[in-house]
């Protein structure tokens, strides 16, 4: 996998507004998990380390544009978020919208 490099301020690095490794690159390998295992992973164990998106959004902004669908529904999309919610409480983190 092909990550870009981070740069100082830009947004989908702001891990308050939802962005960080784990949401960028991260879900590809949540993603495979679950559908290699045909359910849904346990978390038991995770560490938080913060690092890298725009692969996603121009493939996502192509679609859009052209009117095809994506590749992924938007319930797969909820569950993928569902196991990564508790990667990040298993890490210590606050979820999304929690940060003070």
């Amino acid at each position: 996998m092909c990550v870009p490099l981070m740069l100082p301020g830009n947004i989908r690095y702001d891990y308050g507004l939802g962005g960080g490794a784990t949401m960028d690159t991260g879900c590809y390998a949540v993603h495979m998990l679950r559908h290699l295992a045909g359910a849904e992973p346990e978390v038991t164990r995770a560490e938080a380390r913060l690092s890298t998106y725009e692969h996603q959004l121009r493939a996502f902004a192509d679609c859009v544009n052209s009117g095809r669908p994506v590749l992924t529904s938007a319930a797969d999309g909820v569950a993928n978020m569902r196991v990564i919610d508790r990667i990040y409480e298993k890490a210590g983190l606050p979820l999304r919208g929690q940060i003070v």
